[in-house]
């Protein structure tokens, strides 16, 4: 299930931080946090925003799993197309991600 405290874990690990060091920047117990990543508790705002930083990731995607492409991609500047493409996939269901993901495997599998 994708929710706030599956992406906090996420993103976390992404940056190969563990709950302790990550509790200390934030000076909260190493628990809270855990209770924030099992959907316990929630972070208040003013945690949340630290929280991104370290991350390095937005606001937005932590609540909501939407990916700002501003962030996304200024650090790769990827072309036209790419953001575009990107866009299209953030406005589809899950349902239909998984579709077009399992189309182009096949397509990359050589698959009809």
């Amino acid at each position: 299930m994708d929710t706030l405290g599956s992406r906090l874990k996420e993103a976390r690990e992404k940056k190969r931080l563990t709950q302790v060091q990550v509790a200390e920047k934030l000076g909260i117990s190493n628990g809270t946090l855990s209770g924030y990543e099992r959907n316990y508790r929630d972070p208040d705002t003013s945690t949340l925003s630290e929280l991104s930083k370290i991350y390095e990731v937005s606001i937005d995607y932590l609540t909501n799993g939407v990916v700002t492409l501003e962030k996304s991609f200024k650090d790769t500047e990827m072309e036209k197309e790419q953001k575009y493409a990107l866009e299209l996939f953030n406005k589809i269901t899950d349902k239909e991600k998984k579709k077009a993901a399992f189309e182009v495997l096949k397509g990359l599998a050589g698959e009809k």
